[in-house]
């Protein structure tokens, strides 16, 4: 047990002489309690402030505050040079305090070992070096909005690629330069404990004990900026994980995501020169709300022959390796992404999907110059694209090799620029299953002259409607007493829903796992977990919620940032809990 600090510093006084050596209380007392403070602190909020950070803009190397490598260390223990930058060690200190993720012996406990603990890193502009910043499991970073001093196309012949002196909201400024490595990782642990940079994760990683999972890291409110000679985020194994108000901008790749579930990015900005987000090999129910990612970058080119990324795609015989070496949007290779109100620009392919499962809303498209969507089987289910507006694209808008594709434009057109032809390549291998479904397209002259005919694709109706439902918060299947606000609206564009939901109960009854009951159409059966989303606001209830839609249900399950299905403990009388899920529902509804 830790002696209080009352019980500490009475021993100073007692005889009066706070210097007395003889009632001077043992060191180690004073460091079992200041550890302990510092623990306890770190449930609630640190400040990069509180461990050496200026944020400025100005380069600050170890060496102008410490004489040696060791007086560094004993304050930031993972240095290894004096020429690292204090903004970093002391953001990277934040992060170890506010959420420490120390291996425990095996990978399965690691997993489960993070205490969480949010880091704020105030406005301003803090120098990262070339050190490569890595979250913890449960670490929350909280900043005062998305810097924005430096113009949109700007690369390594621009003025303003590393960010001006008014830099507004809070920046970290990278200046990692290794090709292929990402300048911000979760490193998770292998087997060895030993933490991996920059770790492809695969969905048996973690119940085979190979590396461990990265869950619940957060990241609000601030720009990630490099210098246009790394990589950006790497997401690797990131459980429950939810990036908010962000941009990432001046990297190679923007953002991977790789074996995670049940994560979301919200009102995300990114701009890149190869990549702009790569979702690889079971990453599962990630979810997309009003993200952007732009190609713009003068100056800078990227060659992947010289440090490809782990995720790209293997060739296959239609799918050639020089196909997957341009510059793309978002790739998907064998994931399960989402997307609602999604942006692409400026990239030769919008879209490159591999045996993926991915189903886009209200999709804007401009300036793809080589193929708007490339997607390709067999081994996928069925994934939808709803083009909300295609401009100033001089490339198809379609080149599919045995995919189950569903395709859906509304403000487009031939001559205006939305795209040139609609079908650059179709293989169905004579199976009826890889025939393209088209909503609002028809086949053009141009078409025609190209060997398509309406054998190769299917054209179904517009299907696009909305409306008022009734959530109702239940504890193990009865309603938790009476709501004095039940709202929500709901959005269906063809088979997927968006749904949100304000629920208040000032008193509250019952027991048994909480669900949001009568969801306004039933899910889809498939072996696809249909949908989810986040709890935007939970007052009176558990903190990090998270809704899963399951199969064949009209409920949404609340779960924590582990996906443990939560019950009536923990919610209190007054409960407030508002937020939106995105699912998919059957075609019979």
């Amino acid at each position: 047990m830790v002696n209080k600090a009352a019980d500490i510093w009475r021993e100073f006084n007692i005889a009066g002489n706070p210097l007395s050596l003889q009632r001077k209380p043992p060191k180690s007392e004073v460091r079992e309690w200041g550890t302990w403070l510092e623990s306890r602190a770190a449930l609630f909020q640190v400040s990069v402030f509180d461990y050496g950070a200026i944020g400025d803009g100005v380069s600050r190397a170890l060496s102008t505050k410490y004489a040696t490598l060791g007086d560094a260390q004993a304050v930031y223990p993972f240095v290894t040079s004096l020429t690292q930058e204090i903004d970093f060690c002391a953001i990277q200190r934040a992060i170890d305090i506010a959420a420490p993720w120390v291996w425990q012996g095996s990978t399965r406990a690691t997993e489960l070992s993070g205490v969480t603990g949010t880091v704020y890193i105030p406005a301003g502009k803090y120098r990262l070096g070339k050190s490569k910043l890595r979250f913890n499991s449960g670490v929350r970073l909280v900043g005062d909005g998305p810097g924005m001093d430096f113009p949109l196309r700007t690369g390594a012949g621009g003025t303003g690629g590393t960010g001006g002196a008014k830099f507004g909201g809070t920046t970290l400024y990278s200046e990692h330069d290794t090709a292929g490595s990402y300048a911000f990782d979760t490193s998770p642990y292998n087997a060895s404990g030993v933490r991996t940079d920059n770790y492809l994760t695969t969905g048996s990683d973690s119940f085979a004990g190979t590396h461990t999972q990265v869950s619940g890291v957060i990241i609000e409110n601030m720009t990630l900026l490099g210098s246009w000679s790394s990589f950006g985020v790497n997401m690797s194994g990131a459980d429950n994980s939810h990036l908010r108000n962000v941009t990432i901008k001046g990297f190679h790749v923007g953002l991977r995501w790789s074996a995670g579930w049940y994560s979301s990015m919200y009102d995300v900005r990114i701009i890149a020169t190869y990549r702009g987000i790569i979702t690889w090999m079971s990453q599962t129910e990630l979810a997309m709300f009003n993200v952007s990612v732009n190609g713009y970058c003068d100056g800078v080119t990227y060659n992947p022959a010289t440090a490809r990324d782990g995720s790209d795609p293997t060739p296959t015989a239609n799918l050639l390796q020089g196909n997957i070496d341009q510059p793309c949007g978002i790739l998907s290779n064998y994931g399960n992404t989402t997307g609602f109100k999604v942006s692409v620009e400026n990239f030769y392919q919008a879209f490159l999907s591999y045996n993926s499962v991915d189903n886009y809303n209200g999709v804007y498209v401009e300036g793809t110059t080589g193929v708007i969507l490339r997607i390709t089987g067999p081994d996928q289910q069925n994934s939808t694209f709803d083009f909300d507006t295609l401009v100033s694209n001089t490339a198809p808008l379609i080149w599919s090799d045995q995919a189950r594709l569903t395709v859906i434009a509304r403000n487009h057109n031939y001559t205006q620029g939305g795209f040139t032809d609609l079908l650059s390549f179709v293989n169905t291998a004579n199976n009826r299953a890889y025939v393209p479904v088209l909503k609002g397209l028809s086949l053009n002259a141009s078409d025609i002259s190209h060997g398509v005919t309406s054998k190769n694709v299917r054209n179904i109706p517009d299907d696009y409607s909305t409306g008022t439902w009734s959530p109702i918060l239940n504890f193990g299947g009865a309603s938790a007493g009476t709501q004095s606000s039940n709202n929500g609206q709901w959005w269906r564009l063809g088979s997927m829903i968006f749904a949100s939901f304000y629920i208040n109960v000032p008193t509250i009854s019952g027991s048994g796992n909480a669900k949001i009951a009568n969801l306004p159409f039933t899910s889809s059966n498939g072996t696809i977990n249909p949908g989810g989303g986040p709890v935007l606001f939970a007052f009176a209830a558990p903190a990090g919620m998270n809704g899963w839609v399951q199969q064949n249900v009209s409920e949404i399950s609340l779960v924590n940032n582990t996906g443990a299905q939560l019950t009536n403990t923990g919610f209190s009388n007054g409960v407030d809990i508002r937020g939106f899920v995105f699912y998919q529902i059957k075609d019979l509804n």
